[in-house]
Formats: C-alpha cells, structure tokens, sequence
C-alpha cells in the first residue's frame, strides 16, 4: 500500500470509531503531533473533511490539534457514513497527488481521450448523499462537466473544491496534476515552468490548441476547469 493509501486506511479507520461510538470524547481531538493524524493530514482533502465533520483546528499549549464541536460531529454521522463508505470505491480512479505539482503522464494514458474518460475518486468532492457520491464517481470527467453545464439536479449541493488539470506542451509531453479551484492559472504556470525549465513568462495557456489565451489572474473555477480540464501550452 502506498502513501496515500495508508493516510487513507487511518482516515477511514479514525472516523469508523467516531461513527461506532460518537459520544466517545476520546474520538474529538486529534492531536497534529500524533504520527498517525500527521499522516491523514498529507491527504490534501482531509483539513477540509474534518472541518466538515465538526472538527476545527486549535492551537494549544502542546500544539496544534483538531478539536470536534460535539453537536455539530454528531449531526453529520450520516453523511461521515456516506463520506466512508465511497471514500476509496473506485478502484480505477485516478491516483490524486498530494501537492500542487505536475508530473508527466505515461504515453500510454497521456491521450486526450483518456483524460475525458477518466472517473475521479469521491474523495475529490464535497457530497451530502450517497447518491451524489455513487453518481459522481460513476461519471466520466467529460460527461461531469456536460452534466454541470445543463445544472443536473443531482449535482444540487455538490462542492467542487479540487481541479484535475492536464497540461499538453509543444513537443507533445502531457503533465498533470490536482489543483485547488480558487487556484489562478499564474499558478499553474508556475508549476509548468519547474518541471518544464521553461521561463513562466514565455508560456501561456489554452482551452484549445491555437485558441484564446486564458488570463493568468483567472481562477480555475472562473474558466470552468472543474472538476478537471485539458488544456494546452504555448511556449
């Protein structure tokens, strides 16, 4: 199991406690110097999925720790079932990195084809049914996003905060990476340039090859990259 995995297995394992016995007040701290919760906090969603779940982040005399607004942690076990029980259900998701990095995409799955049809984990959103969680998981990148054009009422409710973005370049390389939404494709550029050694003032963003070039100061959720975009390098 890598990494992520093992973050994820402590994850599922701290909030199936939490659901089996909730009133426990031994299950509504967790302690960012514990060395399993340091773990779940690489997960780039888990501060978020805490705080979901009533957990708020507090700084006392040892250190930083999670501390759970007990009404709050148990008015939302329904949904901490729900969160649980997709956390890891789409064995062929795509593997989210735990940064803001890009890496290249093997040639074999580098296709824009591919990158359309890929499923995203549930853990790349914020649901408040089974239902939801089941469809999106279910659900292509490409059809998601035509699915979020016509305002599907499943869709009702559903936060989308992560963007899944490849990049393709002029000599046909594709990178890839997940971003936050509120993330500006400066960001991105930035990003580019570390792995590309290409200066970032020399490259510029597309939706498409030889179209309009995306403003830099733009959020990835203005320009609709969400929950995932192709887009193409100018360099």
């Amino acid at each position: 199991m890598n990494d992520e995995g093992v973050a994820i297995a402590l994850l599922k394992r701290h909030l199936s406690r939490v659901i089996g016995d909730a009133e426990n007040r031994k299950y509504h701290m967790l302690a960012c110097s514990n060395a399993n919760v340091a773990k779940i906090l690489e997960l780039r969603y888990a501060e978020e999925a805490l705080a979901l779940f009533g957990y708020n982040r507090e700084k006392q005399s040892r250190g930083f720790v999670f501390v759970a607004d007990e009404k709050r942690l148990l008015q939302s076990l329904e949904q901490m079932r729900s969160f649980v029980s997709v956390l890891d259900c789409d064995q062929n998701s795509v593997i989210l990195k735990l940064d803001r990095s890009l890496s290249l995409v093997n040639p074999e799955k580098a296709s824009r084809e591919h990158f359309l049809n890929s499923h995203l984990p549930a853990s790349f959103y914020t649901f408040k049914t089974p239902s939801q969680a089941e469809h999106l998981v279910e659900t292509s990148i490409e059809n998601l996003r035509e699915e979020r054009k016509h305002v599907d009422p499943l869709l009702n409710n559903v936060q989308f905060p992560f963007s899944f973005i490849r990049v393709e370049t002029s000599n046909s390389n594709r990178w890839q990476g997940v971003f936050y939404a509120e993330d500006d494709i400066e960001f991105v550029i930035r990003e580019l340039s570390k792995v590309t050694s290409i200066a970032a003032n020399r490259i510029s963003l597309q939706y498409k090859c030889g179209g309009e070039t995306l403003k830099r100061n733009i959020s990835l959720k203005k320009i609709g990259a969400i929950p995932g975009a192709y887009l193409f390098a100018n360099c």
